[in-house]
């Protein structure tokens, strides 16, 4: 055995971690909380588009458009769930659970500088020429309160507690 093989490697203590410190954006924060949500359920989860390779059933996201209300972002959350089979069991089976995972008057999640509210809003079966895809899109509404805004109690618009 070489010196090398036999040698723990630990961190040096006098060397100082140089990690740089990395400040996800909103939408990241956000992208990453809904990705958490629909790998909770057990679900494949792609945010923007499927890889070519993907095996069904999957589920696409994106955060669709945004509007601004004072200190709260309004965005849409728009989720593509996938099969493929000869009828939609399944993709209803999974639509069922995400609209459970992302509904409620409660917040659900919280990271530093975010702070949604998630509301169902839209449930349609999307036909496909390929009769054995089966597709439902959700639109969810998520109202994004920023975390400086939460905790101001000046703060003009803040999210309800329930």
């Amino acid at each position: 055995m070489s010196e090398l093989e036999n040698t723990e490697l630990t961190p040096s203590e006098e060397t100082p971690s140089e990690e740089p410190v990395v400040t996800l954006s909103r939408s990241a924060q956000l992208q990453r909380i809904v990705q958490t949500k629909i790998e909770s359920l057990g679900y494949t989860g792609y945010a923007d588009e499927a890889p070519d390779s993907a095996v069904y059933p999957y589920v696409v996201y994106n955060l669709g458009s945004w509007s601004y209300e004072d200190a709260r972002d309004d965005i849409v959350l728009d989720v593509d769930v996938w099969d493929l089979g000869a009828n939609y069991v399944t993709a209803e089976a999974m639509a069922d659970d995400i609209e459970a995972e992302f509904t409620g008057d409660a917040v659900h999640g919280y990271e530093s500088g975010v702070l949604p509210q998630f509301f169902r809003y839209l449930r349609t079966k999307v036909p496909d020429t390929d009769k054995k895809i089966k597709r439902i899109n959700l639109k969810i509404q998520i109202q994004n309160y920023s975390h400086e805004a939460h905790l101001d109690p000046d703060a003009e618009t803040v999210p309800s507690e329930g």
